[in-house]
């Protein structure tokens, strides 16, 4: 535990509360230092792609602002994880070549704007080269968000006194905390803050990606049946007819249905994640299974910042 020893933080925003996380990796290994979580009052996030998700923005910065402040910590830059329908993570390919990551942003930004009907203007990504072909086509894996969304979200961060340095999605950064899996092909199934995500790799690439937000209630259940046997075709599709490899999955600690139906449309049973696995606490916490699991997205987000 050398004075050098790199920490980050890392904040997600999910529909029930604020998450903040203070976190290192001494030897490769993941530690919880502070983590923190406070609740906001009831429909202060809409979900939308186009309009401010935040509804009650006084109220969000009072709940940032409790949370950050039982960090008791002083840097303001922190690593911030928005709920999956802030934006879009999606595969695609460029078939015409580019040199610069400038020209392949202004490539992608009309492309999926006109897929999405969007202002091209009005898009904010980044991207990640998968693979390049010889004949210069790429395929890439890329995040996009409204700039009404994002410009939202960081005023009210700065209002709060906050910087966020990193900006993702929860699945995505659900990802960045599973990559510790010993698992180069196969499935990654999570279920987090009422959204399925469906990850399909093959050699530590990703195939297929897709998230589906479930609405709680009585039918949701029904609602996760039908939606991931969608999502299993369409991996399946990708592979070109099997799901090779392993399965993994990650959902709430009390929660045995995405087990068991993964078990009725996969045939055998997923690997279930413990997070404790993973994640280790420090000598000033004790947190319960499900206080961790809630953390998971700020965790992944503050992995990428160090």
């Amino acid at each position: 535990m050398g004075l050098l020893q790199r920490k980050a933080i890392g904040i997600e925003i999910s529909h029930g509360g604020i998450a903040a996380v203070m976190l290192s990796c001494p030897a490769g290994r993941i530690v919880l230092q502070r983590a923190t979580r406070t609740a906001l009052p009831a429909n202060t996030l809409q979900p939308s792609l186009k309009e401010a998700q935040v509804l009650q923005p006084a109220a969000f910065v009072n709940s940032l602002r409790e949370a950050w402040g039982s960090l008791n910590l002083s840097t303001r830059r922190i690593a911030l994880s928005l709920p999956d329908n802030a934006g879009l993570l999606l595969l695609t390919r460029l078939d015409e070549p580019w040199k610069t990551r400038d020209e392949a942003t202004g490539m992608l930004r009309w492309k999926l704007a006109k897929r999405l009907g969007m202002e091209p203007e009005l898009l904010q990504l980044d991207f990640h080269l998968l693979e390049r072909k010889p004949d210069g086509s790429t395929d890439l894996l890329v995040a996009l968000v409204h700039r009404t969304v994002i410009q939202q979200y960081e005023d009210l961060f700065q209002e709060a006194g906050l910087q966020p340095a990193r900006i993702g999605f929860h699945t995505l950064h659900l990802l960045r905390l599973l990559d510790r899996l010993p698992m180069d092909t196969g499935q990654i199934i999570t279920l987090y803050d009422n959204v399925l995500g469906t990850i399909a790799l093959s050699d530590a690439r990703p195939l297929f990606y897709r998230v589906k937000t479930l609405p709680s209630g009585p039918g949701q259940i029904t609602l996760l049946r039908r939606e991931l046997a969608t999502s299993l075709s369409a991996a399946r599709h990708s592979y070109g007819g099997i799901l090779p490899g392993s399965c993994h999955a990650l959902t709430a600690p009390h929660d045995a249905s995405l087990a068991a139906l993964l078990t009725e449309t996969r045939g055998t049973p997923p690997g279930m994640v413990a997070l404790a696995a993973l994640v280790e606490q420090g000598p000033e916490l004790s947190l319960t299974p499900l206080q961790l699991f809630q953390t998971s997205a700020a965790v992944g987000a503050g992995l990428g910042a160090i």
